[in-house]
């Protein structure tokens, strides 16, 4: 059984995340703002346990988020009620790195399948390939569900955590 590091405490900068008549909270992050997240927050283990950080790390993860990572997994009920979060970041700005982060967590804590839903068989195929090696150290496998991969008579088992899928598969296995 894997344990989560403790739950975050839903605050920035010592005061209650606004959240307003939306069921998702909007709120505006500047990438220069370095009082968002602490220190302790911003490192990967703080999310995750050591044996996954520890394969972020052998793909070159350094360890530590970006002020605005930490501050979307800080929104309250994001990573313990499954909330909602809209965020936007340039290319190559760790959006993927925030996605994941919640995953693997939903995954550990529920002991139940994510379904990772990507527009090209390419991205598929890369995302497949780095999400094997870190869900390794979990004991659990992906399973490929796009291009020329058949789905077959049945959904795969409980060995396999993530479902990685494009568009049309996915429209398949939910129908």
């Amino acid at each position: 059984a894997w344990t989560l590091p403790e739950e975050t405490n839903g605050t920035f900068n010592g005061k209650e995340t606004p959240t307003g008549p939306s069921p998702v909270p909007v709120v505006q992050l500047s990438f220069e703002d370095k009082s968002m997240a602490s220190v302790k927050r911003k490192e990967l283990t703080s999310y995750l346990p050591m044996e996954v950080c520890a394969a972020y790390a052998q793909k070159g993860f350094k360890g530590e988020l970006y002020d605005w990572q930490a501050a979307c997994l800080e929104m309250p009920g994001v990573l313990s009620l499954g909330k909602n979060i809209v965020y936007c970041a340039p290319t190559s700005g760790g959006k993927s790195l925030v996605s994941e982060v919640i995953m693997l967590r939903r995954i550990i804590a529920t002991n139940r399948q994510a379904l990772l839903v990507l527009p090209y068989v390419s991205l598929c195929a890369e995302k497949a390939s780095h999400l094997q090696v870190i869900t390794q150290s979990m004991g659990t496998q992906v399973f490929h569900c796009y291009g020329s991969h058949k789905i077959g008579e049945r959904l795969p088992g409980p060995d396999h955590s993530i479902i990685i899928c494009t568009i049309e598969k996915a429209n398949t296995l939910v129908s």
